[in-house]
């Protein structure tokens, strides 16, 4: 009894004196970092969460994503990484969803990037805000509910549902089309002077504003539908679009 009572004794000195790590300590929380080809480039997927890209210090990318929500439903989330030739995709894996009426999560995932200069970045999010400030490479980014915010020296993307878009980009040699698009909210895209496109630009309940460009002014009559060129014109464009919100296209 005595040699019973004395192992349960150090037996419980010992449990006391190690520390103990919650279960899912390292469940909320992602990072991964490495090399990625520029062409290639960096894709994020997620279904809810803000994603915010900033120029990385080095020559390689990184992403760290915070999992909010219940702990048993974090636990069930994956982010997966795949890598092929240079390309890298980050996409968050869901459980199953029981019946049409469950929502595909309620795990909310914020996901910070950091982008070296010149590498293409994606960035794939249905509910969260994505800003993407100070980059020098391509920007290619979708939201279904909230805000778009983009600068870069290269060419962007960008198409929302519910929120503004806002892009000021400085390449002039991009290939084929670069549309920036919303259903509710405005549309605010800035490119340099010297960009030879084709526009085209439609709001139905808004209105439009450029000074590249002279517009028949018709300041008391939302909606507007305007096909026509910037400089020579060529094989690039630019598409604008939103049903209720104005658009303007400025020049940086």
């Amino acid at each position: 009894m005595r040699r019973i009572h004395l192992l349960a004794m150090l037996l419980g000195f010992v449990l006391a004196a190690s520390p103990v790590v919650p279960a899912h300590a390292a469940s909320n929380h992602f990072s991964w970092s490495g090399a990625v080809d520029p062409e290639g480039g960096l894709t994020v997927r997620i279904h809810e969460g803000d994603v915010t890209i900033r120029p990385a210090s080095g020559r390689e990318a990184s992403v760290t994503a915070r999992l909010h929500g219940r702990r048993a439903e974090v636990e069930k989330v994956e982010l997966e990484t795949t890598e092929d030739g240079g390309a890298v995709e980050i996409a968050a894996e869901y459980p199953p969803r029981r019946n049409r009426e469950e929502p595909v999560t309620r795990v909310r995932i914020d996901v910070e990037i950091a982008i070296p200069s010149g590498v293409k970045v994606v960035a794939r999010t249905e509910k969260g805000r994505v800003t993407a400030l100070g980059l020098d490479g391509p920007v290619d980014a979708s939201t279904a509910v909230g805000d778009i915010e983009i600068s870069t020296r290269a060419w962007a993307r960008a198409r929302s549902v519910n929120g503004d878009v806002r892009v000021q980009m400085g390449s002039t040699d991009w290939t084929g089309e670069l549309r920036f698009e919303t259903v509710n909210g405005d549309v605010d895209v800035s490119v340099p002077e010297a960009v030879d496109s084709q526009v085209s630009v439609l709001t139905r309940n808004g209105h439009f504003t450029t000074d590249l460009f002279p517009t028949e002014r018709r300041s008391a009559i939302p909606g507007a539908r305007i096909s026509g060129k910037v400089g020579h014109g060529g094989n690039r464009e630019l598409h604008l679009e939103t049903v209720n919100g104005d658009i303007r296209l400025g020049s940086t």
